[in-house]
Parts: C-alpha cells; structure tokens; sequence
C-alpha cells in the first residue's frame, strides 16, 4: 500500500508537471505595446542554436574553430560532423578542398569547405 501511494503521488506529479504552461495574465501599462512575437518566430533562438553545428556554420568555438559554410560551394548535400568538420557528397559531384587527417575527400579537416571535383 506504501508503494501504491508513493507511485500515485510521483505519477500525479509527473503529470501535472507535463501539463502546466506558464502563463502571464499581466497587462501592459498605458502607452506600452504588448510584444506578441516570440522567439521562434524571429529564429533568433533557433539560430543560436546550429552556430557551429549545422551545414552553413560547421565548426564550434568551444573547440577553438571558425565555422565555415560547407555548403558554400554548391554541395547542399553537405553535414557537419559533430560541430567540428565537413562531410561532403562525393555522389553529388563534390569532395574536400585537400586531403584530410582522414586520408578521405569527404571528410574534411576542420576549416575546410566542399568543393567541386575537377575532372
């Protein structure tokens, strides 16, 4: 019976945590304009987001790296691997601009953008 009722309590807890929004029902004061936009709809939040880590800006400052767009060149099939490099599609016709530590013309070494390979 302890068991049950301490189960129904952290269950009753879980969900009314679930199921609460934080609401305002503060008006503005005269003169104010009330400011309906919120942060995802500017891509303010989302954008501070991919810094670093999304295709056009690959490379995190907190590993000492300049992000670069690699898809810059044409590559829009191009991804960031794990904040930190380039990964070009060799299918789509594009490879590294030189050889990596990885002696591979998809993945780039950090910096380092997709180009498209010359015949």
């Amino acid at each position: 019976m302890r068991i049950l009722s301490l189960t129904l309590l952290i269950l009753s807890l879980a969900l009314s945590a679930c199921g609460t929004q934080e609401t305002s029902d503060a008006q503005p004061e005269s003169g104010e304009q009330q400011n309906t936009e919120t942060e995802t709809e500017t891509g303010d939040d989302e954008d501070s987001i991919h810094v670093g880590s999304s295709p056009t800006s690959c490379g995190s400052e907190s590993q000492g790296l300049e992000p670069v767009d690699c898809t810059m060149h044409g590559d829009v099939n191009a991804f960031c691997v794990f904040s930190n490099h380039c990964f070009c599609s060799a299918a789509d016709g594009f490879q590294c601009e030189s050889e990596s530590q990885w002696q591979s013309l998809e993945e780039c070494n950090p910096g380092s953008t997709c180009i498209p390979i010359e015949d």
